[in-house]
């Protein structure tokens, strides 16, 4: 394995600061995320299926507020679409573990429609910071950073749900993360490099065979990692070993993570380019870790050999 790979790429000051901010902004998102959950099968009483169904009702949010956010994100630059995000995370997480299920559910819908599109956004810039013959490994770096945020910030908010008071929890986890968000408002780095062909206007230009089955892809790999998420929880605490929940999900993504350092070392290099208008239709921001290895992973199989 060739960590040289690593180094040249983290030299680039705009690397360190979109994976850094991004895992500072992962970390605590996954982990107000994870108290929700609790929140829902704990205090509220609810069942596993209702879990299910807020979760659902926030991935089904972000997904359909993506591709909106993502042309915000071309036409009027990352601080005019982060703005609304600063504005109305912290109120919104702070009223959150007050409310009753049902206006929950309605609360994270709304939530989902303006969430801080953490993954598609450091990939995008990521991507702007380097050259392309550096791209598979800088977005290798960021689903790295990805796995290590989803290792420590769920972990964290199951100690805090366990031993400590999910009323506080969750406002101070979203808090945390929108916290993040604000230092990229405030650094402001380029979304696209000096060197990116311009946008095509009118109609889509990008779509094709395979963009359609990577989204396909995504899509199915969505619903599946958000079955396992839900139920290691159910799994754990039908054993009654909460406090070995964490433990559970730092082992789910450690496998994750080996596999995005082997692969952003590999030497062999892929011909499907990455494009951000795609990146930011994928990007689903939702409760639990869409994997950035992932969509890798699904970038290499669709492309074809040479």
């Amino acid at each position: 394995m060739d960590f040289e790979r690593y180094a040249a790429v983290w030299r680039s000051r705009s690397v360190r600061q979109a994976v850094l901010l991004g895992a500072l902004g992962k970390a605590p998102w996954f982990g107000a995320t994870m108290i929700l959950m609790l929140q829902v099968v704990g205090r509220l009483g609810e069942s596993y299926s209702a879990a299910g169904l807020l979760s659902a009702a926030f991935t089904v949010a972000v997904g359909a507020a993506s591709p909106w956010r993502g042309r915000l994100l071309d036409r009027v630059g990352l601080r005019r679409t982060l703005l609304p995000s600063l504005l109305i995370l912290p109120p919104a997480f702070i009223v959150a573990p007050w409310l009753p299920y049902w206006a929950l559910v309605a609360l994270m819908t709304a939530v989902g429609l303006v969430a801080v599109p953490w993954f598609a956004l450091t990939r995008q810039l990521v991507i702007a910071a380097v050259p392309v013959d550096q791209r598979r490994t800088a977005l290798a770096l960021d689903s790295i950073a990805t796995e290590l945020a989803f290792m420590i910030g769920p972990a964290l908010g199951i100690v805090a749900a366990v031993y400590g008071d999910t009323h506080w929890a969750i406002p101070g986890f979203a808090c945390t993360s929108v916290a993040a968000a604000f230092g990229l408002w405030r650094a402001n780095p380029p979304l696209a490099s000096e060197d990116a062909p311009a946008v095509a206007t009118g109609r889509v230009r990008w779509v094709s065979v395979e963009v359609v089955g990577l989204f396909l892809a995504t899509l199915a790999i969505t619903f599946i990692l958000a079955g396992q998420d839900l139920s290691i929880v159910a799994a754990v605490r039908t054993m009654k070993a909460d406090a070995l929940l964490a433990v559970a999900m730092t082992a789910w993504a450690a496998g994750s993570l080996v596999g995005g350092i082997i692969y952003g070392t590999s030497k062999s290099a892929t011909s499907w380019s990455s494009s951000p208008a795609i990146t930011d239709t994928c990007d689903l921001d939702r409760p639990v870790m869409p994997r950035a290895l992932t969509s890798l992973s699904i970038r290499r199989v669709l492309t074809p050999s040479r």
